[in-house]
Protein backbone atom coordinates (compact mmCIF):
# COMPACT_ATOMS: atom_id res chain seq x y z
CA UNK A 1 0.00 0.00 0.00
CA UNK A 2 1.83 3.44 -0.95
CA UNK A 3 0.96 6.14 1.51
CA UNK A 4 -0.14 9.69 1.30
CA UNK A 5 3.51 11.36 0.76
CA UNK A 6 4.35 8.59 -1.51
CA UNK A 7 1.88 9.04 -3.87
CA UNK A 8 1.69 12.61 -3.80
CA UNK A 9 5.60 12.92 -4.57
CA UNK A 10 5.09 10.22 -7.58
CA UNK A 11 2.60 12.12 -8.85
CA UNK A 12 4.14 15.41 -8.55
CA UNK A 13 6.92 13.44 -10.38
CA UNK A 14 5.09 11.98 -12.97
CA UNK A 15 3.48 15.44 -13.94
CA UNK A 16 6.37 17.30 -14.17
CA UNK A 17 7.67 14.94 -16.18
CA UNK A 18 4.67 14.96 -18.30
CA UNK A 19 5.63 16.48 -22.00
CA UNK A 20 1.98 17.15 -22.42
CA UNK A 21 -1.44 17.40 -20.66
CA UNK A 22 -2.26 13.92 -18.79
CA UNK A 23 -5.49 12.86 -18.50
CA UNK A 24 -6.85 11.74 -14.78
CA UNK A 25 -7.48 8.41 -16.15
CA UNK A 26 -3.75 8.23 -17.42
CA UNK A 27 -3.05 9.53 -13.85
CA UNK A 28 -4.49 7.26 -11.36
CA UNK A 29 -3.24 4.27 -13.41
CA UNK A 30 0.21 5.52 -13.72
CA UNK A 31 0.66 6.72 -9.88
CA UNK A 32 0.19 4.16 -7.43
CA UNK A 33 -1.70 4.49 -4.57
CA UNK A 34 -5.12 6.16 -5.88
CA UNK A 35 -8.53 4.10 -4.52
CA UNK A 36 -10.61 2.03 -7.38
CA UNK A 37 -13.77 3.69 -8.52
CA UNK A 38 -14.32 6.98 -10.54
CA UNK A 39 -15.54 9.07 -7.52
CA UNK A 40 -12.95 7.68 -5.04
CA UNK A 41 -9.84 8.71 -7.24
CA UNK A 42 -11.10 11.78 -8.34
CA UNK A 43 -11.50 13.16 -4.36
CA UNK A 44 -8.25 11.99 -3.95
CA UNK A 45 -6.86 13.34 -6.80
CA UNK A 46 -8.64 16.74 -6.11
CA UNK A 47 -7.49 16.58 -2.68
CA UNK A 48 -3.63 15.70 -4.00
CA UNK A 49 -4.10 18.90 -6.57
CA UNK A 50 -5.01 21.35 -3.76
CA UNK A 51 -2.62 19.73 -1.35
CA UNK A 52 0.25 20.66 -4.31
CA UNK A 53 -1.27 23.98 -4.93
CA UNK A 54 -1.19 25.28 -1.10
CA UNK A 55 3.01 24.39 -1.24
CA UNK A 56 3.12 26.45 -4.25
CA UNK A 57 2.90 24.16 -7.21
CA UNK A 58 1.14 25.09 -10.08
CA UNK A 59 -0.59 22.33 -11.49
CA UNK A 60 -2.11 23.43 -14.99
CA UNK A 61 -5.08 22.13 -15.88
CA UNK A 62 -5.58 22.62 -20.16
CA UNK A 63 -8.17 21.58 -22.11
CA UNK A 64 -7.74 18.33 -24.28
CA UNK A 65 -10.13 17.51 -27.15
CA UNK A 66 -13.51 16.59 -26.59
CA UNK A 67 -14.61 17.75 -22.88
CA UNK A 68 -11.31 16.35 -21.19
CA UNK A 69 -8.94 18.21 -19.24
CA UNK A 70 -5.25 17.52 -18.73
CA UNK A 71 -2.45 18.12 -16.28
CA UNK A 72 0.89 18.46 -15.77
CA UNK A 73 3.26 20.64 -13.95
CA UNK A 74 5.21 22.85 -16.17
CA UNK A 75 9.44 22.73 -15.45
CA UNK A 76 9.26 26.75 -15.92
CA UNK A 77 6.90 27.20 -13.36
CA UNK A 78 8.42 24.86 -10.94
CA UNK A 79 12.49 24.92 -10.99
CA UNK A 80 13.92 28.25 -10.29
CA UNK A 81 15.96 29.63 -12.92
CA UNK A 82 19.30 29.59 -12.57
CA UNK A 83 20.72 32.21 -9.65
CA UNK A 84 23.91 33.50 -11.47
CA UNK A 85 26.30 31.87 -8.52
CA UNK A 86 29.95 32.32 -8.36
CA UNK A 87 31.55 28.59 -7.64
CA UNK A 88 32.48 29.70 -4.06
CA UNK A 89 28.85 31.19 -3.68
CA UNK A 90 27.08 28.11 -5.06
CA UNK A 91 29.48 25.83 -2.70
CA UNK A 92 28.92 28.25 0.31
CA UNK A 93 24.94 27.60 -0.41
CA UNK A 94 25.73 23.75 -0.59
CA UNK A 95 26.82 24.27 2.64
CA UNK A 96 24.53 25.65 4.35
CA UNK A 97 21.69 23.58 3.10
CA UNK A 98 23.60 20.75 4.69
CA UNK A 99 24.28 22.43 8.20
CA UNK A 100 20.13 22.89 8.31
CA UNK A 101 18.12 21.08 9.58
CA UNK A 102 14.46 20.61 8.24
CA UNK A 103 12.67 18.27 10.59
CA UNK A 104 10.49 18.99 13.32
CA UNK A 105 13.44 20.01 15.68
CA UNK A 106 14.71 22.95 13.54
CA UNK A 107 15.51 25.95 14.75
CA UNK A 108 16.48 24.15 18.00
Amino acid sequence: MTDKLERLTNLLLVLLAADRPLTLDHIVHTVEGYPEGHDAYRQAFERDKRLLREQGIDVAVEALPGDAQGYRIRPEDYYLPDLGLLPAEQQALNLALAAVRVDERAGQ
